[in-house]
């Protein structure tokens, strides 16, 4: 998960909003995934590659 928040005011940092949104569209077990991706990334640790699908959405239309 990544921003592009340049300042506080007209582009706030909401990144417990958006994780609440993630989890709900790809699941938990996904998100802690990349939340530690992130966290590896910054203290230069490898980071393996897991196999993970994510849930797939259902369509009420189909166009």
């Amino acid at each position: 998960m990544a921003t592009d928040a340049h300042d506080t005011v007209r582009r706030p940092l909401l990144h417990k909003e958006i994780e609440q949104r993630l989890v709900k569209k790809i699941g938990s077990r996904y998100v802690d995934y990349l939340k530690g991706n992130g966290a590896k990334v910054l203290n230069n640790d490898v980071i393996m590659a897991e196999d993970y699908t994510i849930p797939s959405q259902k369509r009420f239309f189909l166009f």
